[in-house]
């Protein structure tokens, strides 16, 4: 079995379970999905997770029966400036991309409330 990287497993495990309609999913544990999985439920993608000992487990989010993640892919991992950020739109504020930043794992609306940028690791709206 050939293992990509976490973030794009993770991504291929919300869609395939939202695809499903399940509640709840489980993602191979890492320090780096736990973080995206934190910010994924401060900006309501999600309804939470739960850290397992290997495992961790998200509950899934859905509004009126369909998914509240539309769309979710992984970033191009280049570096994006504070000024770059703030010209980027985020499907008329719907949307949020996510970065790896000095100052951790953030949102957009984060990173430039914080004037920090950083490495794009995925969209989603």
């Amino acid at each position: 079995m050939s293992y990509q990287s976490p973030i794009s497993d993770m991504i291929t495990r919300l869609k395939n379970g939202q695809a499903a309609r399940k509640l709840e999913i489980l993602v191979n544990n890492s320090k780096l999905t736990n973080e995206v999985l934190k910010q994924l439920t401060q900006e309501g993608f999600i309804r939470g997770y739960e850290v397992l000992d290997r495992k961790t487990k998200v509950f899934l989010k859905y509004s009126l029966g369909r998914p509240a993640i539309t769309l979710i892919r992984l970033g191009n991992r280049l570096p994006i400036s504070l000024k770059s950020l703030k010209k980027i739109p985020s499907y008329q504020g719907l949307g949020r991309l996510i970065l790896t930043t000095p100052k951790g794992v953030l949102s957009d609306y984060e990173a430039i409330k914080l004037s920090t940028g950083g490495i794009l690791l995925l969209e989603v709206l």
